[in-house]
């Protein structure tokens, strides 16, 4: 009998797909979460904004004290 060394072609081929649909998955993964990220800070700087629109009235009538 002969002793086999190493791996055969297809079956680095299917390893190097394999890793490459995770590889994939993770990018996805990642653009998906920085979206989401912009998305939630857009979101606090409007609220913030508003914040400061609200106060506005209130700032300007106690500097006239």
């Amino acid at each position: 009998m002969r002793r086999r060394r190493g791996f055969t072609f297809v079956e680095v081929l299917v390893v190097m797909i394999v890793m490459s649909i995770l590889a994939t998955l993770g990018v996805l993964k990642y653009i998906d979460l920085k979206h989401r990220a912009l998305s939630s800070s857009a979101t606090a700087d409007l609220q913030a904004v508003r914040l400061a629109a609200r106060l506005v009235p209130h700032v300007r009538s106690t500097d006239r004290a």
